[in-house]
């Protein structure tokens, strides 16, 4: 599994507080997941614990991944993510993370940025 984060990121993280680490995660999982996103993908009732999985994810993991190594952590988290919201067909809980994956690369970006 990767595990390699850009050292700035890594800085930035170690420095913020658990507390304000999780609310970024929830901040994240319903960004991620909105109504609209989940439209006709799963059943009524099924937001809720999928954005409950996505705030467990330490998507530091996915820090700069080559593609081999990309791979085999998405499909371990898409096999944990129906085990846990057994609802959620398999190419809803792909969407969602995706989704969650890119939210997290383009703030890690940003993060880096001299904007």
């Amino acid at each position: 599994m990767c595990g390699f984060v850009p050292p700035q990121i890594e800085f930035r993280e170690a420095n913020l507080k658990e507390e304000y680490r999780n609310k970024l995660r929830l901040r994240l999982a319903n960004t991620a997941i909105g109504p609209s996103t989940i439209r006709r993908m799963a059943p009524a009732g099924t937001i809720d614990p999928a954005r409950a999985f996505l705030e467990t994810i330490d998507l530091r993991k996915v820090g700069v991944c080559n593609e081999e190594q990309f791979a085999t952590l998405i499909d371990a988290l898409t096999s944990s993510y129906i085990e846990v919201v057994p609802n959620l067909p398999w190419g809803a809980a792909r969407k969602f993370l995706n989704i969650s994956c890119e939210i997290a690369y383009i703030a890690g970006l940003y993060a880096k940025s001299t904007i």
